[in-house]
Order: structure tokens, then C-alpha cells, then sequence
């Protein structure tokens, strides 16, 4: 299955109660539908300097930020999909560039292996790493609920929880 590797969108992130999310999924019932990875479990590892960098930077709120993660949909075994992105936001725009591979590729590639077959973006990331000298740093998942615009399907909202992570 062919998967977008640019993304170019608005991100708006709130906090909800179940009362609120209740009230929020039956005004959104008529307009919404699942997307294809709804209901599943996002794994992430971000990747950062050995000194956290690019998060501090993050949490200053510049104008411009950016990270590097590993990202899969469902649980990771060796032939799941996984997704190398680099994350930029630019004045409120976030900007997205990933490739997609097999969970089983993911540590030769990063270690630097197969750029090539990555084409631009595969040359993108690795030369980010090689900038920051990144370290896999925190694992972060969470469990979603992911729906798309009946009308515009590119209007995407998704509902996060049981948020769990680790720095080891």
C-alpha cells in the first residue's frame, strides 16, 4: 500500500475529558468516518542530541522547530510498516517528510545504510542525524481513534489515551 511521504498541515492539539469527547464524537458522528488506522496503537521514538537539544528547543516555542521520530500504526514485529518522518513547524505549519520501510530496516538505515533507496528524503533524514548526531531518546505510545472528513477528507481528527512512554 503506497503511503503519503510529504505532508504539508494545520495541527491543533487539545485536552479533553471523556464528557467533552462523548459530546465532541456525537456533534462529529454525521461528518466523520474512521480513517484506515483507527483504532490502533502509535508507537514512537524520538530521537535527540545527548544533551536533549532539539526537545529544549521545542518547549521554548520558537517559530521554527523540528524532530526526528520512528513511528509505527500497530504493534512493531519485523514486517510491520514503519515510518522514519523528520517534523518541522513553521509558523503554525507542520511540515512532514518520511519514508516508509520494515520495521526490520529501520536500524540498518539509521545506522546509515540505503539512503539511496530512500531517495531525497532518505538523504534528508540521514543528514539530519549526521547535523544533530541523534541518539534514540524517549519511547512514547498511545492508543487512537482516528477519523476523516466525510465531505474534505483531508480534515483528519484524532482522539489520544493511555499515553505511556519510557526513557530507556
Amino acid at each position: 500500500m503506497g503511503y503519503q511521504s510529504v505532508f504539508r498541515r494545520y495541527e491543533k492539539k487539545y485536552l479533553v475529558t471523556q464528557e467533552q469527547y462523548d459530546r465532541l464524537a456525537k456533534v462529529f458522528a454525521p461528518r466523520m468516518e474512521r480513517d484506515r488506522f483507527s483504532e490502533s496503537t502509535i508507537s514512537n521514538i524520538y530521537y535527540d542530541t545527548p544533551d536533549f537539544r532539539l526537545i529544549r528547543r521545542s518547549l521554548d516555542q520558537p517559530v521554527y522547530k523540528e524532530k526526528l521520530r520512528l513511528r509505527t500504526y500497530r504493534t512493531p514485529h519485523a514486517d510491520t510498516e514503519a515510518f522514519v518522518e523528520i517534523k518541522k513547524k513553521y509558523d503554525h505549519v507542520v511540515y512532514k517528510r518520511r519514508i516508509t520501510t520494515r520495521a526490520d530496516s529501520v536500524a540498518a538505515f539509521l545506522a546509515g545504510a540505503d539512503a539511496d533507496r530512500y531517495g531525497q528524503i532518505g538523504h534528508e533524514i540521514q543528514w539530519f542525524q549526521s547535523f544533530y548526531r541523534t541518539v534514540p531518546k524517549v519511547f512514547i505510545a498511545y492508543d487512537r481513534l482516528a477519523f476523516a472528513g466525510k465531505e474534505d477528507p483531508a480534515l483528519r481528527i484524532t482522539f489520544d489515551t493511555d499515553l505511556r512512554w519510557r526513557d530507556t
